[in-house]
């Protein structure tokens, strides 16, 4: 399944990539389950032809393996080249063409990966370095709002705010609290206001975040 499938745009990080890759290789460096891959999958598919997203793979530790997928994810019109998962080149034959890419200053470069991504200590030392980290990643409340009403999931007031305290807005758990409330049949539709009521159905949250709390944050929500 694709990772843009369900993903809510979270515009406040498309417009720091959009910053920052005009002026630096832009590292993109956080655990598993943080969000940094869905993140610039959506981002791509907004930026079109201009933004060429390749996912590395253990075999594209060979130079001539890597140098094809970057020519078969590549169009005329790049201007930017996103490799997700490049801290999988650490090591490799192929990791001193990040050097070559990373010089390439007509061209952007993301290099996103869990840590040891390569190229760090070089550009650090070179002044050409900008970052995104796990903090960075975090939902912040209008956009776990978002999410949670494109499931059509309307807790209270205080519901959502005992979601996002125990889930820190971490992206794979936050997801797999939306995903666990919308299996469970317990997506809420707005109704009329009753004072004697919260003015949503009730969400059930708390077997809910019992759940969340003790599941691994791992890929198989979101990367």
């Amino acid at each position: 399944m694709s990772l843009t499938n369900g993903a809510v745009p979270r515009e406040r990080l498309f417009a720091l990539l959009d910053k920052l890759v005009g002026d630096a290789v832009t590292l993109v460096h956080a655990p598993t389950g943080t969000g940094k891959s869905t993140l610039l999958a959506t981002w791509a598919d907004r930026c079109g032809p201009h933004v060429a997203l390749v996912n590395v793979e253990r075999r594209y530790g060979e130079p001539d393996v890597l140098r094809q997928a970057i020519h078969d994810a590549s169009t005329r019109t790049r201007s930017c080249l996103v490799l997700d998962n490049a801290d999988r080149l650490a090591g490799s034959p192929a990791a001193h063409l990040l050097t070559g890419l990373a010089r390439d200053r007509g061209h952007g470069l993301v290099l996103a990966g869990r840590s040891s991504l390569p190229l760090r200590t070089w550009l650090r030392a070179h002044g050409g370095l900008a970052e995104i980290r796990a903090e960075d990643l975090v939902f912040t409340r209008q956009e776990a709002t978002a999410l949670l009403r494109a499931h059509h999931v309307h807790p209270s007031l205080d519901d959502f705010d005992a979601l996002l305290a125990r889930t820190g807005g971490h992206a794979a758990t936050l997801r797999l609290a939306v995903t666990s409330l919308t299996e469970r049949g317990t997506p809420t539709v707005p109704r009329p206001r009753d004072p004697a009521r919260s003015p949503h159905s009730p969400v059930r949250t708390s077997h809910v975040l019992d759940d969340v709390e003790s599941a691994p944050r791992g890929d198989s929500v979101t990367r």
